[in-house]
Parts: C-alpha cells; structure tokens; sequence
C-alpha cells in the first residue's frame, strides 16, 4: 500500500469511529456540534477527502448542510 493510500485508509476508519460518537452526542446537529457551522466543519469538510462516506449517514449529512452554506462552497482546495 502506498503512503497516500495508507493515508486515505486511516481518514476512513477515524470517519467510521467518529460515526459512532456522533450518533450517540446529544450536541450533534446538523453541523459536528449544535446547529451553527464551527471550526471541525470547516478542517473536516469533505471536499478535502477521497474518501467514501456512505457507510456514514450521520458524517454525510453534516457534509450536506456545509454544502448548503455559500461560505463553504466558495472554499479553495
């Protein structure tokens, strides 16, 4: 396995653990903590990742709601 793919490999796991803490986090809105868009919206935004995230609806819905957003649109990658 190559370096970068190792590195996508590991970005999926930690997305699949963090599935689990958000599904069960009372503070889980439709952004990573309430219903405001906040710091780990921004670092996590999925247009960075290779990485498919299906597997976790709780992630991809909260990818959504960024996606709705012109401030997270209008980001350069």
């Amino acid at each position: 396995m190559t370096r970068v793919a190792a590195v996508w490999d590991r970005v999926s796991e930690t997305f699949a653990v963090r599935e689990k803490t958000f599904v069960k986090d009372d503070r889980t809105g439709s952004f990573w903590h309430g219903d405001r868009p906040g710091l780990l919206d921004v670092c996590l935004n999925n247009r960075r990742f290779d990485v498919d995230i299906l597997p976790c609806p709780t992630i991809s819905r909260i990818f959504d709601s960024c996606a709705e957003l012109p401030a997270f649109v209008q980001i350069e990658l």
